[in-house]
Parts: C-alpha cells; sequence; structure tokens
C-alpha cells in the first residue's frame, strides 16, 4: 500500500492500516459548532454511504475512550501526548473533550461530541496511519533508530523547498522543536565559519516555567463556616541555565567584495538575522555580530495546546485537580568576530612579505 505523503505519519503495525474508503465522498465533516450542525453532519454523512475503516489496536483504543465519562482524559494504552495533540489538533470534537473538563461541555452535546470523535479519529487513522514497510517502499528518511511503532513523525518544515533536499525527510514530533533548533544552530556555525569568523561563542540558554496549581474542596471545621470551602493556589517558578562554548579558529580569507553562497544553507532565506549579517560582512564588511536562535519560531508545533492536554490528563488522572505542568524553551546566544577583510592587492602583499621573511 502506498500514500502521498502526509505531513503527518503515524507508524502503526501492519494490520493497523485501514483500508481507504470505497467512496470518493469526503469523510467525515469536521464543522462542529453546536449539537444542530452535529446532528446535521451525521445525517449527511449516512447518506453518503462512506466506508469507514476497521479500526484495531492502538486506533480502536482511542475510539473507545469516548465511551466513558470518565475517560475523557485519560491516556489509552500508553499513548504519547503527541499522538493525543495532533488527534486532537485534527479532530474539533476531540479537541473539545481534551482542552475542557467533562462537566463544562453540555449534556446534550456529549454524546455527539462522542459520535464524531470517533469517527474523526478513523480519518485521522486512515490518512496517517503508516506501517514500516510503507515507510521503507516510499524511501522516507528518519534520524538514527526511527522509525518506531507507537510514534508520530512531522515532516520537515522546509520540505517544500527544493534547494534543501528535505522532500522525504521527517521528524519525531515529540522532539519537533529541539531537533530544528539543533539543525539551525548547526548551521549558523558553518555560515559563520564560511562568513571567516575567527572567534565564536555560543550560550546555550534553557528557560524553564515550572507551574504547579492545586485546587481541592475541604470540610470546614468551624460553626460559622459550616460547608465547604475552595483552596486554589498556583505556584510559578523559572529557572535559567546557561551553558557556553568558545570556538577560536585562524579563520577564512575574506576579500573585499567577496560573497557567499547561500545555496550551501538551507536555513539562511528563512532567518532574517542571518540574512542581515551576511549583508553587513559581504558589503559593511562587519567584524563583530551577536545573533540570537530561538527553539520557538513559525514552524514550531503548537505549545499551548500539548502543554493544556497535558495538564488535563495530569488532572483526570489525580485524586485532587493537582496539576504540574512544566515550560521549556531553549535559545542560543551567539557572538561572532572577524577579520578585516582585505583586498587581493593586500593578500598578495602579504603572501610575497612572508616568502621573503
Amino acid at each position: 500500500m502506498r500514500k502521498e505523503q502526509p505531513n503527518l505519519i503515524y507508524i502503526v503495525k501492519p494490520e493497523e492500516v485501514p483500508s481507504p474508503p470505497k467512496s470518493s465522498e469526503s469523510y467525515p465533516n469536521f464543522t462542529i459548532l453546536g449539537a444542530s450542525d452535529l446532528k446535521a453532519a451525521a445525517a449527511s454523512a449516512i447518506a453518503t454511504d462512506v466506508i469507514k475503516p476497521t479500526l484495531t489496536g492502538i486506533g480502536l483504543r482511542i475510539a473507545t475512550m469516548f465511551a466513558t465519562r470518565a475517560a475523557l482524559a485519560v491516556v489509552p494504552g500508553g499513548l504519547p501526548i503527541s499522538v493525543l495533540v495532533a488527534v486532537a489538533t485534527y479532530s474539533p470534537a476531540i479537541m473539545q473533550f481534551f482542552t475542557k473538563g467533562k462537566d463544562e461541555i453540555p449534556k446534550d452535546l456529549q454524546k455527539e461530541l462522542e459520535k464524531q470523535g470517533t469517527e474523526d479519529v478513523e480519518a485521522f487513522m486512515r490518512e496517517h496511519a503508516w506501517s514500516l514497510k510503507m515507510v521503507e517502499e516510499a524511501d522516507l528518511i528518519f534520524p538514527p533508530g526511527h522509525p518506531q511503532i507507537g510514534m508520530l513523525y512531522r515532516r520537515h518544515p522546509l520540505a517544500g523547498v527544493k534547494s534543501t533536499n528535505k522532500l522525504r525527510v521527517y521528524i519525531p514530533a515529540e522532539r519537533y522543536d529541539e531537533i530544528l533548533l539543533e539543525e539551525r544552530e548547526a548551521e549558523l556555525l558553518r555560515l559563520l565559519v564560511h562568513l571567516g569568523a575567527t572567534q565564536i561563542s555560543i550560550t546555550k540558554k534553557r528557560r524553564t516555567t515550572n507551574l504547579s496549581k492545586l485546587s481541592a474542596t475541604l470540610s470546614a471545621s468551624v460553626p460559622a463556616a459550616n460547608g465547604e470551602i475552595a483552596a486554589d493556589g498556583t505556584t510559578k517558578k523559572t529557572t535559567d541555565d546557561n551553558q557556553t562554548r568558545v570556538f577560536e579558529l585562524a579563520g577564512k580569507t575574506w576579500h573585499h567584495g567577496e560573497a557567499v553562497d547561500r545555496s550551501s544553507f538551507a536555513w539562511a532565506s528563512f532567518e532574517p538575522s542571518w540574512d542581515a549579517l551576511i549583508v553587513a560582512r559581504e558589503i559593511g564588511g562587519c567584524t563583530q555580530a551577536d545573533l540570537e536562535v530561538r527553539e520557538i519560531t513559525t514552524f514550531s508545533s503548537d505549545r499551548s495546546v500539548t502543554a493544556q492536554i497535558a495538564a488535563n490528563v495530569a488532572k483526570a488522572n489525580a485524586g485532587v485537580a493537582n496539576s504540574s505542568t512544566s515550560e521549556e524553551e531553549n535559545i542560543y546566544l551567539i557572538r561572532a568576530q572577524f577579520s578585516r577583510p582585505i583586498s587581493r592587492a593586500e593578500e598578495l602583499k602579504l603572501a610575497t612579505a612572508g616568502a621573503a621573511g
């Protein structure tokens, strides 16, 4: 079985890859505005006579969680949060289940959301479930040790740029931002070397914000306050860790009017600060520059949804509504020094003087 390359690939066992529908009609309808819209969408889906895939394994476990109210935010079968986020982003119905408490969803809407969520899981599996054999036949590229069954992978954000050779590259969804940051930092280091840097200082700054929230109901022990007391406490702690590396280089000789080959750098066209540095070096003879490479960019995964779903899962599995979330971002602060550009005549004069000495 061969599929077109999607933006997401979920690796499953061969028997868990659903068969494609025999009807050419699109399915399901993802417009979810209210109960009336859901009923209309359900009626429309029945009328089109779409043959749905049979769910097995992990796909079936995702769908089964909608059968009981208590399981709304419980991860089925040890499913990674990244997969839940992908399915939730794909389906407005599932998004509501994982970002809202079960008491926040109107009673008359819950059953419709359960039905729609199950159908959306079927559609997600049909579009994104791949076996290892399918991956091999498509000649896709993964990091060493991958792909692995049960993991979700995202297509490289520069896959559509032919000159970057990223067309068939996929990255583990759970480390997507981290891997792209490392890739960009390594490419920037190469760029600085090509521009003739004599010293490069790279400081990796990791900012971690821990947010803990405890919400519990306590019984009052004094007669004047007979009843219950709601306690709600929030604690936020931010920690910065810094690590610095320094590279001392002889430095590539840089001539007046020289230009760097931008086609050798995949990210240069998408990083405005890099472009400014190249122009400053090529035209202005820049001798020092400071740059910042952040983990969160326009290509980043949706961290807010991930954090919200992770917090709700923890909350649902706890004895009280006690959840702790950790938000982390890595940032590279880079300072580069360059030698003064020289002319061809100066280079020849220095070479002659060196030979004579």
